[in-house]
């Protein structure tokens, strides 16, 4: 089966949900948003070597509701952890108008969370939202030496071909099945098969990867085999592993 999911959040699910995705994937990646995640995917990622990789992070929204002393001991806790994981994050901004206050402060941890993926030589996992250009600035300071992924892309065909620069993959999640907009019908014309990952971004899973699978075929006008087969490389290539060997059958 060659079926891979490039960010979920099913470890923090039910156990059927998580025995449901589990059966629908060969491979997933869990990403973390806090301290509260990363033993429960640790958990998941020792049972299932070669099969459930994983992502440690601070998510933008718990940035902006921790308070800085528990996020300095967080980040602490993180580094002694990340070289258990695969990738860093889930790190990046949102400046959306519920979480604009902490801006300042997300980028702050942006800048950690580089320096972290840089020393350990791993990827970075992504969210961005209407925060592009502030990202990309970021990068020009404290640069991702290893690139990652934009997950839940949802930006337009200039900022997607900034980021394919710097080394990202263009994750698309469940927004895609929604998306009318114009803008974003560019960036699926424009999106080529080599920089593409597909994501569930989910706590429940069901078919929303078979559904992105063939929104993606039907607009390209391809087969969901092919999808199907560039996602599996495109997932292989961003952790660095080999297909079908495992890169954390040695994690404690």
């Amino acid at each position: 089966m060659l079926l891979v999911d490039a960010h979920t959040h099913i470890h923090t699910g039910s156990t059927d949900a998580i025995g449901d995705a589990l059966s629908r994937t060969s491979k997933l990646i869990l990403s973390g948003v806090s301290p509260s995640d990363w033993s429960k995917q640790l958990a998941l990622q020792n049972r299932h070597p070669g099969k459930v990789y994983t992502s440690f992070g601070l998510h933008p929204w718990y940035i902006s509701e921790a308070s800085e002393s528990q996020l300095a001991k967080d980040f602490l806790q993180l580094e002694t952890l990340i070289d258990k994981a695969h990738l860093v994050g889930e790190t990046g901004l949102d400046a959306h108008k519920k979480w604009h206050s902490s801006l300042k402060l997300q980028r702050v941890y942006l800048n950690k969370h580089i320096d972290v993926a840089n020393t350990f030589k791993k990827p970075l996992v992504l969210h961005n939202v209407h925060a592009s250009k502030d990202i990309l600035n970021t990068f020009k300071e404290s640069t991702p030496q290893y690139g990652g992924m934009i997950h839940s892309f949802r930006g337009t065909v200039s900022e997607m071909e900034d980021f394919i620069k710097w080394g990202f993959y263009i994750s698309l999640g469940p927004n895609v099945l929604k998306a009318k907009s114009k803008s974003f019908l560019s960036v699926l014309h424009n999106l080529s098969l080599e920089h593409l990952l597909i994501e569930s971004d989910d706590t429940k899973h069901s078919r929303i990867l078979l559904d992105i699978i063939e929104l993606v075929a039907n607009y390209k006008k391809i087969s969901c085999d092919k999808v199907i087969e560039a996602n599996y490389n495109n997932f292989h290539k961003l952790l660095g592993v080999n297909h079908g060997m495992d890169a954390g059958s040695n994690v404690t």
